[in-house]
């Protein structure tokens, strides 16, 4: 009967929690590693120590994923310069359509990308270099769910940046989605023991 309850709570504090860790910036990745990792093994699974659990998974993740946030900083926000610019002055023809789609397209696959990042990280041990380039691997393999992935960021950005409401909500809604689509992935390489409920210590 409370359960629903339960989840709307979950769903509350980890947004707000990812907020106010995220202010600095930097810790973004660590925030989102650790709202990821809570919302897999707290919000829907097995451990109920959610507090302890992010705090713990941001402060042993912030180094690779401080480092991962400022590649994928340069490489979005050099592809979102480069299509706001061609998009500025491209002329009004089909083949500058064409380029339009494209650009945008690997935005959202770069994008895409991206959100495989951090919850590869909360699963995973990966140091900053086999952590990026096994998320392009899963990407390009997986790339139906690659592509939602990224048009679900790109809308939950959106609303985020014009509207102030749902950062209290939205950002572990994400985490629930990008869960359902990448959770089918993770369980393929992970043993059946650990589904879920993985050890203290990964």
């Amino acid at each position: 009967m409370w359960k629903p309850f339960d989840y709307a709570a979950d769903l509350f504090i980890l947004s707000s929690m990812w907020l106010l860790t995220s202010l600095p910036i930097v810790t973004i990745g660590a925030a989102t590693t650790a709202m990821y990792d809570c919302t897999a093994r707290c919000v829907r699974g097995q451990d109920k120590n959610l507090f302890g659990r992010y705090f713990r998974t941001g402060k042993r993740e912030f180094v690779t994923s401080a480092l991962s946030l400022v590649f994928w900083a340069l490489v979005l926000g050099g592809l979102y310069q480069l299509a706001k610019f061609y998009s500025a002055g491209a002329p009004d023809t089909k083949a500058a359509v064409v380029i339009m789609m494209c650009l945008l397209f690997l935005l959202t696959f770069a994008v895409g990308i991206f959100s495989w990042v951090f919850p590869l990280l909360s699963r995973f041990t990966f140091n900053a270099v086999q952590l990026n380039v096994t998320a392009v691997k899963l990407a390009i393999a997986n790339l139906p769910r690659t592509v939602l992935l990224g048009l679900m960021t790109e809308a939950a950005v959106l609303l985020c940046v014009r509207l102030w409401i749902p950062f209290l909500f939205l950002p572990e809604l994400l985490m629930l989605g990008w869960r359902r689509v990448m959770e089918p992935v993770f369980k393929r390489y992970m043993p059946a023991e650990i589904w879920e409920t993985e050890p203290e210590n990964k």
